[in-house]
């Protein structure tokens, strides 16, 4: 065949064939370079979500600064953690170491029960009126308790302000082109004095208040017919829903109003137009008293509506109307100076420590105290490093507010708590403007520090918060929910407190107004509530006996006026001498007891024939 083709075979002998070589193992890059080209690698894909991310956060940022760090995922995520956490310890537990929140409870109660057969309201309270001053939460929480029941209701208003607060800062924050990361440590300082009081209605105004300073500089900045109304809207439910939160609100959206109109005053001529000759015109004087007469009428026109309001109220609480009805604690006007009442220069340094910023009754307070000072000055001195295009108002409203403190009346009649009130608000204030970290292209080292400052406080706080609450709920606050939950509708009770009010984990007295969840759950009658002020949005009728005991002693059993006035005794701490237990069971049968609670009942029919159906409500 090879020969036919013309090919010898000495021509083309077979070659061998050799098996193929495996290639050269690449050298080892080494682990240094290892690491660097896996970072890389995560690097090339992680970029493109960053930056879809940051546009999509773009969209909802207040932020107008181009030259401000942009909105990243990062202190959202940490942020919704923290909330997360703070709401779920929140609802855990029913009964909150929050000394005056039963109060509010009970008066929310009134709201959602006055109009329905049967209720025993009506003929005890005057008709709620929703433009009052501090009435907004019993609305809210009384129409939404018509539905899904009273103390839930309450208790998302408090949810509204440990998640309001927060994100109010987060919004201001990046409307002055600040860092996110200063709002995640909101969400520890909402645990502050004023909560621990219970003072509901200034924690439901809260969101408004601290959204209504960056919204209401955003309108003298540009203004549109939007921000106005946007404006007046929040200082509407600012003053409904507290007019201590209103009031001082209105101090600062003042002060701002001022730097906006002496601004306008002295702004620059750059912008003015010029004669031919280069002289300035004499519409230059026009010009910057114009702008100012803008900035007045456009504070003006936000304000005026619920200035309106408040002088509404305002005349009739401390004018005609503080001695109608049936209170007993009445204000005092300004012809007497409100009756104010002043700490002197040491107690207010006292206070400062001991009472205004205390929420423990041990030392954690104080040393996270320490460390949040400590974390503040650090952000302070890494902060001289940039130069922040935005004024500097947020930190201004803080200090504003912290300065107040010392000058402000410590009570006026029928308020014994005003000027300490003022350290927890210049916590939500904008202590987060102060610890913000600086961008990360001025340094790293800066912004990592402070970053990780807050994170760490942040999580420590929350944990020490927490801790302290579960040893709460085992011990003080044991019990209180397994003998209420038994009682019978539209009822009159009477707590009687024996042992010592105060709290061995918590300041104030967390379980001092409790009893009111009686009107909250089974919308019956508590006499000591806020209606016997003559501030408060509800109040007792005039001439009507609501028969509030102010006594409270281990012989309470043989008093008369308690079985002739209530069918119900919640009691707390009682040891029984042998006597006291006879005379409570000769009135009276203990329904039921766990802990260091108890519920007695006045005899009567209700052995025999039960207490019927119960009335359809939620």
């Amino acid at each position: 065949m090879l020969c036919s083709r013309g090919v010898s075979p000495e021509s083309d002998p077979v070659q061998p064939v050799e098996p193929p070589q495996p290639p050269a193992p690449a050298p080892d890059p080494g682990f240094v370079e290892s690491l660097r080209q896996d970072y890389g690698a995560i690097r090339d894909r992680w970029l493109p979500i960053r930056d879809r991310s940051r546009r999509f956060l773009a969209r909802f940022d207040p932020n107008d600064d181009p030259l401000a760090e942009p909105l990243t995922l990062l202190p959202l995520v940490v942020l919704f953690v923290a909330l997360a956490f703070s709401v779920w310890t929140y609802w855990r537990w029913k009964f909150q170491p929050m000394q005056d929140l039963g109060h509010h409870i009970g008066l929310s109660a009134v709201v959602a029960d006055y109009g329905r057969a049967g209720s025993i309201y009506p003929p005890l309270y005057d008709p709620p009126n929703p433009l009052n001053a501090n009435a907004l939460l019993y609305f809210v929480a009384g129409y939404a308790g018509k539905i899904i029941g009273v103390t839930p209701a309450v208790r998302l208003g408090m949810t509204f302000y440990l998640v309001g607060v927060p994100l109010a800062n987060l919004y201001a924050l990046r409307a002055f082109g600040r860092s996110a990361w200063g709002a995640v440590l909101s969400v520890p300082l909402v645990y502050n004095m004023n909560y621990v009081g219970g003072f509901a209605n200034l924690l439901f105004a809260a969101p408004f208040m601290v959204l209504a300073i960056p919204v209401f500089h955003q309108m003298l900045e540009a203004p549109t017919r939007w921000r106005v109304r946007i404006a007046a809207i929040l200082l509407i439910c600012t003053f409904l829903a507290h007019a201590h939160a209103f009031l001082w609100t209105g101090a600062l959206t003042f002060v701002l109003t001022l730097y906006h109109f002496v601004r306008a005053l002295a702004r620059s001529s750059a912008a003015v137009s010029l004669a031919s000759d280069g002289t300035r015109t004499g519409g230059e004087a026009r010009a910057r008293l114009i702008g100012a007469a803008k900035v007045a009428m456009f504070a003006f026109a936000a304000a005026l509506p619920s200035l309106l309001l408040f002088f509404n109220w305002y005349t009739f609480a401390f004018g005609s109307g503080k001695i109608q009805g049936a209170g007993t604690t009445g204000t005092v006007g300004i012809e007497q100076n409100f009756a104010a009442e002043f700490k002197t220069p040491s107690g207010l340094f006292h206070d400062l420590f001991a009472y205004a910023l205390n929420i423990y009754t041990d030392d954690s307070d104080m040393i996270a105290l320490y460390g949040l000072g400590g974390l503040a000055l650090g952000a302070i001195a890494f902060s001289r490093l940039h130069h922040w295009r935005k004024p500097p108002v947020l930190e201004a409203a803080f200090a504003i507010t912290v300065i107040s403190y010392f000058f402000l009346p410590e009570a006026i009649a029928s308020n014994p708590v005003v000027g300490s009130r003022q350290i927890g608000v210049s916590l939500w204030l904008f202590f987060s403007a102060i610890v913000t970290p600086v961008p990360a292209r001025v340094s790293r080292f800066a912004r990592f520090a402070v970053v990780a400052g807050i994170v760490l406080w942040t999580g420590d706080f929350l944990r020490t918060w927490y801790k302290h609450l579960v040893v709460f709920e085992q011990t003080e606050a044991n019990g209180i929910e397994f003998v209420l939950e038994q009682t019978p509708y539209r009822q009159n009770l009477h707590m009687v407190k024996v042992s010592p009010d105060t709290s061995a984990i918590f300041a104030w007295k967390p379980n001092w107004h409790v009893d009111k969840y009686y009107m909250s759950d089974r919308f019956g009658q508590v006499p000591d509530n806020p209606a016997i002020v003559s501030t408060s949005s509800i109040r007792y009728r005039a001439g009507i006996d609501f028969h509030r005991i102010t006594g409270h002693s281990a012989d309470w059993s043989k008093w008369p006026e308690v079985w002739n006035n209530f069918e119900l005794v919640l009691v707390h701490g009682w040891n029984p001498t042998r006597d006291q237990l006879a005379a409570a069971t000769q009135h009276g049968v203990r329904i039921r007891k766990m802990g260091d609670w108890e519920l007695w009942r006045k005899k009567g029919d209700w052995q025999t024939q039960g207490d019927g159906p119960a009335p359809r409500v939620p």
